[in-house]
């Protein structure tokens, strides 16, 4: 896989990619060069993810925050999922065979 290579994500994937745990952090950018963190509680994580518009795995400065999964849930508005580090690098292995 090319390293600027987009890999988009379906839901279950990108469910499968959270970490464990009652709450997932999300990192929202409003614009203007901000980020804004909230937790979504579990079962409402797993709903944005379904009903996004797009799902991405981010790029390496997504990856360094930990929060490599991209949801696109409307035309220009975007968040970034927490994931589970080794998830992600397995799944990324798992494309490169």
């Amino acid at each position: 896989m090319a390293k600027d290579e987009k890999v988009i994500l379906t839901p279950e994937q990108a469910v499968a990619l959270l970490p464990e745990g009652e709450y997932i952090h999300n990192f929202a950018n409003p614009g203007a060069g901000m980020m804004i963190g909230c937790d979504y509680n579990r079962p409402d994580a797993i709903k944005a993810l379904r009903g996004a518009k797009r799902l991405e795995l981010g790029g390496e400065q997504s990856k360094a925050l930990k929060h490599p999964i991209v949801c696109w849930h409307t035309e220009g508005r975007l968040t970034f999922f927490a994931a589970d580090m080794a998830k992600v690098e397995a799944f990324e292995a798992s494309l490169s065979n």
